[in-house]
């Protein structure tokens, strides 16, 4: 997790804009803060009351955040704290800090992926017209072993002849696969849908009675 210096400050002495307190012979006045080119924290909040209401003052590190980025930041602090006002028993954990325009952006923009397949084609279809059309492209990685479209296809053609020829499987039967995790988990899931069967992986892990 990466680690932020955030200062969070709050102005709250009354010495705002506004009418000063004077005493006889002396002067008091605002002290007008300098503006200086870098920042001494990554962000700094700056949080002053004044006649209008609290006001706030972002003070970024430009190394680690845009203009835009500080600006949405602020935008997701003022939605927050509305929420905050007209929720105060909600818990802030669930409260909403997104603005609309943001919400849709991120459940429907980006969650757009819809594909028209062919309804007609099944997974295997599409698996072995890959295969077909990149050959030697990586389908398969597990540790230091590699398998190529072609490769993985013609292991799960093999698995799948060795089943059919040694067993009196049928059309849509369940075949249980009891087998460390590996690249034949892989390789015996798509042989046994070749075979228009279902797979059902079996945890090595369970009680004997229950494999």
């Amino acid at each position: 997790n990466a680690l932020f210096d955030v200062m969070v400050v709050l102005q709250n002495t009354g010495m705002g804009k506004g009418v000063l307190p004077t005493l006889e012979g002396l002067e008091v006045r605002a002290y007008e803060e300098v503006q200086t080119e870098s920042s001494k924290f990554d962000l700094t909040f700056n949080f002053t009351e004044g006649t209008e209401g609290i006001l706030l003052d972002l003070t970024y590190n430009s190394d680690i955040y845009s203009r835009e980025m500080a600006e949405r930041l602020c935008g997701h602090l003022e939605q927050l704290l509305s929420a905050v006002c007209g929720s105060p028993d909600i818990p802030i954990s669930e409260l909403d800090y997104l603005s609309a325009a943001e919400r849709k952006e991120l459940l429907e923009s980006f969650n757009d992926t819809a594909v028209a397949y062919d309804r007609y084609r099944s997974v295997i279809d599409f698996f072995e017209a890959q295969a077909a059309l990149a050959p030697g492209s990586s389908a398969l990685v597990f540790g230091d072993r590699i398998l190529s479209y072609s490769e993985l296809n013609s292991l799960s053609n093999q698995l799948a002849w060795y089943i059919r020829s040694s067993s009196d499987i049928g059309y849509g039967s369940r075949i249980g696969v009891l087998l460390d995790r590996s690249e034949w988990s892989v390789i015996s899931m798509i042989s046994i849908m070749k075979l228009g069967c279902v797979y059902v992986p079996v945890d090595i892990a369970l009680p004997v009675s229950r494999i």
